[in-house]
């Protein structure tokens, strides 16, 4: 089971991103080896309004079929505790990540998740 944080939605949807191509290659890689993928909720979030602000309409609707309309994608929602302790961890980690990444490492760290991201800074936090 394999985490993909939003700069690769964003990067497999928007054709003029700088990580298109490389974004399409990684996802053809988990299809390929059948791995399932975790979508957070906070991901969900933060792809949907990039794609509303910065897309056409209908990038927002082929994100939504594809990760809402898919068996091999898992819609994961954060407990009250989690949501609490990474409420607690935001602005304390070395590189100061955004909430959704923290959502990210720590439903990575919990529950031993691969995690898929393009962000350096969360790939060395995790």
């Amino acid at each position: 089971m394999i985490l993909v944080d939003s700069n690769v939605w964003i990067g497999l949807l928007s054709e003029d991103d700088s990580l298109h191509e490389q974004a399409g290659k990684a996802l053809e890689l988990l299809a390929s080896e059948k791995e399932t993928i975790i979508l957070s909720d906070h991901v969900l979030s933060e792809v949907s309004t990039h794609l509303l602000f910065h897309e056409r309409p209908e990038t927002l609707e082929k994100f939504r079929k594809l990760v809402l309309g898919s068996r091999d994608i898992i819609l994961r929602c954060l407990t009250p505790e989690e949501a609490r302790e990474v409420s607690e961890r935001v602005g304390k980690s070395p590189k100061r990540l955004s909430f959704t990444d923290e959502v990210l490492r720590l439903l990575s760290e919990r529950h031993n998740y691969g995690l898929l991201t393009f962000d350096n800074d969360l790939a060395k936090a995790k």
